[in-house]
């Protein structure tokens, strides 16, 4: 068999490749699957160079087939979905994102790079934002867990640029001008999308609700400041 091989061709391999322990017959040949390994076709597949499944959106990147899953992960063109998907069933490109965000979610979308907040009591334990800073987008949530407020802010970007962010966050009452909390923390890249996962990494900001509670003022509101810095 010879090595140079059609776009098509090796996006057949990669196919057959995938589901070829899982199907009775091959997908191309149509002859009945064995319990033999093909050891010949694999070693071709090795050295083959395929395209990203989203090539037809952009992507110009050919990898190795062990290098498939991680890219599809990070590709710059690979599809987001919305993160109220308990509702709202879209998905897109990144790209698109801040349509989205601005035609359906107007209330969670923060613009700037500095953005004074309100957290109330009968607040949900979970909320998000898309924030717009530095002509970048970020993910902001604010997670109530086993009595502790967390803070994380995700970069909505190549991963490698994450370490170009971090931010802040500023807790602060209306009734006493001297009284206010301060923490810094470094952004995290959007290819984690449980925040659970990134606030157990313990690399975000955690205010035990018994401190929190303290900045309450008489409407029931704890007023605080989100801002995204360059490092």
């Amino acid at each position: 068999m010879s090595l140079l091989l059609s776009i098509h061709e090796s996006s057949n391999l990669r196919l057959c490749f995938s589901f070829c322990w899982n199907i009775n017959s091959c997908p191309i040949c149509k002859l009945k699957m064995s319990d033999i390994r093909n050891f010949s076709l694999e070693s071709v597949s090795s050295v083959l160079h395929y395209p990203c499944n989203n090539e037809i959106r952009g992507c110009s990147h050919y990898m190795k087939l062990e290098e498939c899953a991680e890219h599809h992960q990070i590709c710059d063109y690979r599809n987001y979905r919305c993160m109220f998907d308990k509702y709202c069933s879209w998905q897109g490109t990144r790209d698109t994102l801040k349509k989205h965000y601005v035609d359906k979610h107007d209330n969670n979308v923060l613009i700037g790079n500095e953005n004074v907040c309100l957290w109330k009591q009968d607040k949900p334990d979970y909320t998000v934002y898309l924030m717009m800073a530095f002509d970048e987008l970020f993910y902001v949530h604010i997670r109530l867990r086993d009595g502790i407020m967390y803070w994380v802010i995700q970069y909505i970007g190549r991963p490698e640029d994450v370490i170009l962010y971090c931010f802040e966050i500023q807790i602060f009452t209306d009734q006493f001008n001297d009284r206010k909390l301060e923490f810094s923390e470094i952004c995290h890249d959007d290819v984690m999308e449980n925040v659970d996962d990134i606030i157990d990494s313990g690399f975000c900001v955690a205010v035990p609700m018994s401190v929190l509670e303290t900045y309450i003022n008489d409407e029931g509101a704890v007023f605080y400041k989100i801002e995204i810095k360059q490092a």
